[in-house]
């Protein structure tokens, strides 16, 4: 039974995690630290045998080797601080995307990783939706040849809002959440585009980001990515809070066919035979709680094999994701120039 610490019970915390954690397959949560008393409040509903504080901290500290995980959910500003506190507390932690903001917190976490011995575990929960599962078994049965270019176009009216007890517009300031929709669904766009290219190492991006809401906010609410890879495969990734209409689309191009993903319906095409599914993706659905469960799972799997390199993977995946994203924004202050995508000194063999 792995004993969980939540940081930060917001939206994703009740609505994405929570309901798994509820259910108590092989975990119990034990502590949960949240500097709004009102969110704290709330949790005691859930979880009422916990323990609760205004700070990880706390929690840290009173707690000790009663904690094994300690799952952040709190806004991207203070990743890193929190999973090298977690680390150096001697706990593994599981973290909402992005990881962390910088390839400097990056490359310390690799390091931070090794010393302490604990798993770090980057939150990517899109491939386990059902849709990116069915993609991903057609491209590895063959369906569609060799993935040669991904489009992955994110369409949505506004941002998704936070709890009204503390600061439901975060994802849109700076101060909090580092960037705008770039580092919000950048991350799952990019990690997806990588799935879907069989792991292809990046080699370069071009970006342009802007803000067409007609807002104050102090971040970009559009961006629109180009990406290389390395055997010529290439991905077109559009974002935008500014649309008028919420919906979420993938095309994967192969060498003989194609599969397109519109909201819940997925088509797949080859010059053999065309035919739809519904992929019952609920990509609609922001808490996205029933990818969660294998989600841990896989989570569970790294830490049970944690000296083998499978268990190095996620933190890979997570530094190409900041990579892209790092040189993304540089690209885009220089009017999309093409800009190199930092590697990773760590290697593993992919799964």
């Amino acid at each position: 039974m792995l004993k969980i610490g939540i940081v930060g019970f917001g939206y994703i915390a009740q609505h994405g995690h929570t309901p798994f954690y509820k259910r108590g397959e092989s975990v119990q949560v034990v502590g949960v630290a949240d500097c709004c008393e009102a969110r704290l409040s709330l949790a005691k509903e859930y979880f009422p045998d916990a323990k609760f504080f205004l700070s990880a901290q706390e929690m840290f500290q009173e707690l000790g080797p009663a904690l094994d995980v300690v799952d952040i959910c709190t806004p991207p500003s203070h990743h890193y601080s929190l999973i090298a506190e977690a680390l150096s507390s001697g706990y593994h932690t599981i973290c909402e995307k992005p990881l962390v903001t910088d390839l400097g917190q990056m490359s310390e976490l690799f390091r931070l990783s090794q010393t302490s011995a604990r798993l770090i575990y980057p939150c990517h929960n899109y491939q386990f939706s059902p849709a990116v599962r069915m993609i991903k078994s057609f491209i590895a049965q063959d369906y569609i040849g060799t993935p040669q270019r991904v489009v992955i176009r994110t369409c949505r009216p506004t941002h998704a809002k936070g709890v009204a007890e503390w600061r439901p517009d975060w994802r849109r300031q700076r101060e909090h959440a580092v960037g705008g929709i770039l580092m919000d669904h950048g991350p799952h766009s990019l990690y997806l585009a990588q799935h879907f290219l069989n792991h292809l190492p990046l080699e370069k991006v071009s970006c342009n980001i802007g803000s067409f809401g007609g807002n104050d906010f102090n971040t970009e609410d559009t961006a629109q990515l180009e990406v290389m890879y390395e055997q010529g495969a290439q991905a077109m990734i559009y974002l935008s809070w500014a649309s008028t209409y919420r919906t979420t689309k993938y095309l994967i191009v192969g060498t003989h066919g194609y599969i397109e993903f519109t909201d819940d319906m997925l088509i797949v095409s080859n010059a053999d035979q065309r035919f739809m599914l519904d992929s019952k993706a609920e990509v609609n659905d922001p808490s996205h709680h029933n990818w969660y469960k294998s989600m841990f799972i896989d989570f569970q799997e790294k830490l049970a094999h944690f000296n083998d390199p499978v268990a190095l993977l996620p933190l890979l995946e997570a530094h190409s994701v900041v990579a892209a994203i790092s040189a993304a924004y540089a690209s885009a202050t220089r009017m999309g120039e093409w800009t190199t995508v930092e590697r990773p000194a760590a290697k593993a063999q992919q799964s």
